[in-house]
């Protein structure tokens, strides 16, 4: 199977991945989702209001007399649109980075939907009280004028050549840990085009670049108000092995604290794109949603729906954390066995 080329190489799109802590709350997740099965969900994310300061202003042919006064009038309107970030700072453990913002959830969520729309994407689903909204797969495109050439689709639509690669990303808000801040992570997934032995054009999975993602990072903080160069080390994470006891049941060892291991975990959930029912940080538990086969890993053709029924543990320990996956019976079998073993690749330190 050969790379697809098509056009030129243009400019890649930037992201970066991450989670988080959130103060726990269950709630109905199944309500209020555009497309629930495609979210992760935090819960006690508070879902703002629908009114006047959540409508974006719609450009017209409008009378033509009213002159200054429809300008007026829509500059009126667009002021409350978008809030005035109290303030904004990235912090980064290892390969880990996300945004912790000093505002409420309602302001942030507005802020964060509106770059995604600024920067090109549609959103496929969202979820506000989740604190999750994820964008379509965007093809990257070059301009003709950066090639030489015209457009690859021959429309002439001035769209550009197809450099053969597409995006998607997901961003989650989360409450973090100090009061009235919030914590952004992202995460990218990305598709490279291929020819098959018919000639027939293929999308698969292309390599994560974590440097992609923390250029998408800055974007969004520069567009919270941030400062990119300001950047707040913490503490990097202890290493992370996977085990397997007598009985045969197999876990993750994390040389780290409670609250980073839970944020690791997290965050390789995100990169996983697994979908999660709710969570209870007082306890550990990810809750997780039915996962398909096809993914970064395999499952067996049994796991089927059952699949809903499946938990991911972080057991604190101190200076030191252990992770499970089981049944919600708290029984192992091959599933949870290749759900661990995929969760253990994606563990950053």
């Amino acid at each position: 199977m050969k790379v697809l080329q098509v056009g030129m190489a243009g400019a890649l799109l930037v992201s970066l991945a991450g989670c988080g802590l959130f103060a726990e709350k269950h709630v109905d997740y199944q309500a209020g989702a555009t497309q629930s099965e495609s979210l992760e969900v935090p819960p006690d994310l508070s879902k703002p209001v629908d009114g006047e300061l959540y409508k974006v202003p719609q450009g017209g042919t409008g009378n033509p007399q009213a002159g200054k006064a429809g300008v007026a009038n829509a500059a009126t309107v667009e002021k409350p649109v978008l809030p005035v970030i109290s303030g904004v700072h990235l912090e980064r453990a290892g390969a880990q980075r996300w945004l912790v913002v000093q505002d409420t959830p309602e302001n942030v969520w507005r802020v964060v939907k509106a770059f995604w729309t600024e920067n090109g994407f549609v959103l496929g689903s969202e979820d506000q009280s989740a604190g999750i909204m994820e964008t379509n797969w965007k093809e990257d495109r070059v301009k003709p004028a950066q090639t030489g050439g015209a457009d690859a689709s021959g429309s002439g639509s001035g769209e550009g050549l197809s450099s053969g690669e597409r995006d998607q990303y997901r961003s989650r808000l989360e409450r973090g840990k100090e009061a009235g801040t919030v914590e952004i992570y992202l995460s990218h997934r990305g598709l490279v085009a291929t020819v098959d032995a018919h000639q027939a054009i293929q999308w698969l999975p292309r390599a994560n670049d974590p440097e992609l993602e923390a250029q998408m990072l800055q974007r969004l903080m520069v567009r919270l108000g941030g400062n990119p160069a300001v950047e707040v080390a913490v503490k990097s994470g202890g290493e992370a092995t996977l085990q397997v006891a007598d009985n045969g049941v197999g876990s993750i060892l994390i040389k780290d604290e409670f609250d980073r291991s839970w944020r690791r975990v997290g965050l390789a959930i995100d990169r996983l794109k697994w979908v999660l029912d709710d969570k209870d940080r007082s306890k550990g538990i990810y809750f997780l949603k039915p996962i398909k086969a096809g993914g970064k890993f395999k499952l067996p053709k049994e796991a089927g729906e059952s699949m809903a029924n499946y938990r991911v543990l972080v057991q604190d320990g101190g200076a030191t954390c252990t992770v499970l996956v089981t049944a919600a019976d708290g029984s192992s079998d091959a599933s949870s066995k290749l759900l661990l073993e995929a969760l253990y690749k994606n563990i950053q330190p």
